[in-house]
């Protein structure tokens, strides 16, 4: 699939992969999702710029990059996002990296994050500001700011790695 063909999307409605893998996406998959109920699927690539109202599960991506200049996760803005049974593979180094969400509100759950995540400003594992329940992350993260999983709330969080000089 041309990654340019969606774009400049706004999603909003039921994509269920049915387990199906989505690849060729040299940026993002759409421009947003909003309303949008996302399921069974596999991403190679950022799913989208914007997120809202919006719910991802049993779902998986894949995101990768070297350009310093771009910020790189699953979603860059969110607004209520619902992330559950999911996970995020990063090898990504930018200039701000997270593994789901980089900036907004949202909850993840029973998810997990793997991976190389390194930026020359900010890394956050699984986002700046999110709740994270039940989830793990086994990942490498370099940069200037480095927090483990989220400045936001996280209950019953465990990483495999002993990582050190990290805000948790």
């Amino acid at each position: 699939m041309k990654s340019e063909l969606l774009k400049n999307v706004r999603f909003s409605g039921t994509l269920d992969g049915n387990g199906c893998t989505i690849s060729g996406i040299e940026d993002k998959l759409f421009y947003e999702v909003n309303g949008a109920s996302i399921k069974n699927i596999v991403i190679k690539g950022q799913l989208a710029k914007r997120s809202a109202d919006t719910t991802i599960e049993n779902s998986g991506f894949y995101v990768e990059g070297t350009d310093k200049t771009k910020d790189y996760a699953v979603i860059q803005t969110s607004e209520d996002t619902a992330i559950q049974n999911s996970f995020a593979f990063m090898n990504a180094e930018g200039q701000n990296t997270a593994g789901f969400v980089w900036e907004g509100t949202g909850t993840i759950s029973d998810s997990y994050v793997s991976g190389y995540l390194k930026a020359e400003k900010a890394v956050y594992g699984f986002g700046r500001d999110v709740e994270i329940k039940n989830s793990y992350i086994t990942a490498s993260l370099i940069g200037k700011t480095r927090v483990l999983f989220s400045k936001g709330e996280h209950t019953d969080c465990f990483y495999d790695a002993q990582i050190n000089d990290l805000e948790d």
